[in-house]
């Protein structure tokens, strides 16, 4: 799943639990959600009761997926008012599918060198995902990761490629289009500084996609798959069984440069 519902979820999952008592006292790194601090990791592993947390969990990853559909559905309905479909490129073809299957590689080689990086930027990008995607998501099923990475994949490509970048070619031409699309995508993304730029050029990936293949199908198809295989390594590759995933006697602290 992209992060902008990761980051829009897990607020509100902060809400929910930091209510009454639960203050964050950590300073929050600028450029994160709410729910990258010491209160967030150690009530939400610990201060909630397992059932409680895990209803808690299913409510909030529904909403994960309604807004990510939403941005659809509102991609949609700005085309309807704006005179602009983001549907108008969008061929359902097995060679599309192929071709999106194709594409993913490259991004998945992409995470795999992040995930082996040792370089700052990437290390606290690797640090805030491995806080918020095994929360959301590591006792659920393979086809709930599934329904949420397909509503991410077509959600996110429907407004920043379809609607967007579709709009703002005709006004500006092909490239200054896909630069200011991707831009907001990756502010869309805002974890950290260096998530910005990494998605930004996910995001400059997916609209090149768009703009070789003309079908949006093609990044549509990229996209929920390359979030069904990250979140699912994240979830069941990223972390050592044997021991809990988050451990109250040590908060993660934060640089104030993140």
């Amino acid at each position: 799943m992209s992060q902008s519902a990761l980051s829009h979820v897990a607020a509100l999952w902060t809400d929910h639990l930091c209510r009454g008592e639960m203050v964050c006292n950590e300073k929050q790194p600028v450029g994160s959600s709410p729910a990258v601090c010491g209160a967030f990791v150690t009530a939400s592993r610990y201060a909630v009761p397992m059932g409680a947390e895990r209803r808690t969990s299913g409510r909030i990853l529904f909403v994960a997926v309604a807004f990510e559909a939403g941005l659809g559905v509102a991609a949609v309905l700005a085309g309807l008012v704006l005179g602009y479909s983001p549907l108008g490129t969008f061929e359902w073809s097995g060679a599309a599918l192929v071709s999106g299957l194709i594409a993913t590689v490259p991004m998945l080689a992409l995470f795999a060198l992040c995930w082996r990086s040792d370089l700052t930027p990437v290390r606290r990008i690797r640090e805030r995902l491995d806080e918020l995607v095994p929360l959301l998501f590591g006792d659920r099923s393979l086809v709930t990761i599934a329904l949420v990475s397909v509503a991410a994949g077509v959600g996110e490509e429907l407004l920043f490629r379809g609607l967007l970048q579709g709009m703002l070619a005709g006004l500006l031409g092909a490239g200054p289009a896909l630069l200011i699309a991707s831009a907001l995508f990756g502010l869309g993304h805002s974890i950290t500084y260096g998530y910005v730029v990494l998605a930004g050029l996910i995001g400059a990936y997916l609209g090149s996609l768009w703009l070789m293949t003309g079908n949006l199908l093609v990044p549509i198809t990229a996209h929920a798959l390359y979030d069904f295989i990250a979140i699912v390594a994240m979830t069941r590759l990223g972390q050592d069984s044997s021991e809990p995933a988050i451990s109250a006697e040590s908060p993660p602290r934060y640089d104030e440069g993140d």
